[in-house]
């Protein structure tokens, strides 16, 4: 074993000596998010072979975290320098959690950096400032504070009542011939509306009953147009969503399918086409009711929808998806659909709930090529998928 101990570490060294934002690289052995103490199995050049399996104080931003699930990666100082370090799980062939790999990303010119772009922001944004109250505030005392004074004072002057004049009522009246700015600008504003306060005080039963007119128009204008915004998208939704997952449903498929033949006649295609079938439905509707039924293609419908996040996803059947691959998620689709069939793989074997909640599903994958019709990618991804349940249930017998 120790000859495979050093195969593993030339292999993590190797990984340092080519990545020089790598700078700690290492396997641990966790203990529960009560412990106060790790086991470092193997490193790279930072510790001698012969060390393996030393005990070491708890780094503390793993003080109370729980090291059996997904260990968020986190950016510390330290006596260590600043780092973003972050953990993989390792399985064995049970699926149980071995033991982690360790990466710790050096950060240190990163946050030396950020400071310094901080310190000269907030130096540059200081002196700026200063600068620009100062002439604001000459400019201001100069050209507004004097003027604004005097409109100041005379609008203090103004009284309204009913049934005055524009004199009576002391209406602002002061020359500004000579000047053609915002202050001209303010000083017609505050005219005209003292001249419109009089006006609305002398007509104010005539523009009482126009404004309730009016109100009550707009009222009932938007009450119908609310009332049919909520028919619109009710129709729609019935049109075209799947009533249990909330997916696209088979009209709404074939929709998609209709644009997606327009667009290859036009020499645009660019799309793959992912068949997820339901493994076992109708035993979980025979067995355990049709409720818990629901609740499976629920529960599947969302592994989709979590790994194909950027693309739309339909149910044509009742055991049956489709998603159109495009965008980001064609480029990755391979990924997607290994990640996909991975997820179904876990839930599948996770004993720990009911079997109605085991997901698991066949999925296939067929990508459009030049001189493809949809019909014709979609049964590459059907024949996919069948290939991928045959597989399945030769590995596993029946699937509970």
């Amino acid at each position: 074993m120790w000859q495979e101990y050093e195969d593993i570490r030339m292999i993590m060294c190797t990984f340092i000596d080519n990545m020089e934002d790598v700078k700690y690289l290492y396997l641990i052995v966790l203990g529960d998010k009560h412990a106060d103490y790790d086991m470092y199995l193997l490193d790279d050049y930072d510790n001698p072979l012969y060390q393996t399996g030393n005990y070491e104080e708890r780094e503390p931003e793993l003080n109370g975290v729980d090291t059996s699930k997904k260990i968020e990666t986190t950016i510390t100082t330290g006596k260590w320098g600043w780092l973003c370090s972050a953990y993989v799980p390792v399985y064995d062939a049970d699926g149980n959690i071995v033991c982690h790999v360790g990466c710790d990303i050096d950060m240190e010119g990163s946050m030396i950096q950020r400071f310094s772009y901080i310190i000269y922001i907030l130096i540059s944004s200081l002196v700026i400032t200063v600068i620009v109250l100062i002439i604001a505030l000459i400019f201001v005392n100069k050209i507004f504070i004097s003027p604004l004074k005097k409109i100041t004072d005379e609008t203090r002057k103004f009284d309204p009542e009913n049934n005055l004049s524009y004199d009576e009522a002391n209406v602002i009246s002061i020359n500004m011939k000579n000047r053609n700015d915002e202050i001209s600008d303010i000083y017609d504003v505050i005219r005209t509306t003292q001249m419109n306060i009089i006006d609305y005080l002398n007509d104010m039963s005539k523009l009482e009953k126009d404004k309730q007119r009016y109100l009550n128009i707009l009222r009932q204008f938007e009450s119908d147009i609310r009332d049919r915004d909520d028919r619109l998208d009710k129709m729609n939704a019935e049109a075209y969503n799947d009533e249990l997952t909330g997916v696209g449903n088979k009209t709404a498929y074939a929709r998609k399918v209709e644009e997606l033949s327009k667009r290859i006649s036009k020499g645009v295609g660019r799309f793959a086409i992912v068949m997820v079938d339901l493994n076992d439905l109708k035993r979980i509707n025979d067995y355990v009711g049709h409720k818990a039924g629901d609740n499976y293609i629920k529960g599947s419908c969302a592994i989709i929808s979590k790994v194909f996040s950027h693309s739309p996803i339909y149910r044509i059947g009742g055991d049956e998806f489709v998603v159109i691959a495009t965008g980001l998620d064609y480029q990755e689709r391979d990924v997607l659909v290994r990640r996909l069939r991975m997820e179904y793989y876990n839930s599948y074997y996770n004993t720990a709930v009911p079997p109605y909640e085991r997901y698991c599903a066949a999925v296939g994958i067929g990508v459009f090529e030049k001189g493809d019709t949809v019909e014709s990618v979609f049964r590459r991804a059907d024949q996919s998928m069948y290939s991928d349940k045959m597989s399945f249930k030769h590995k596993n017998g029946s699937y509970r």
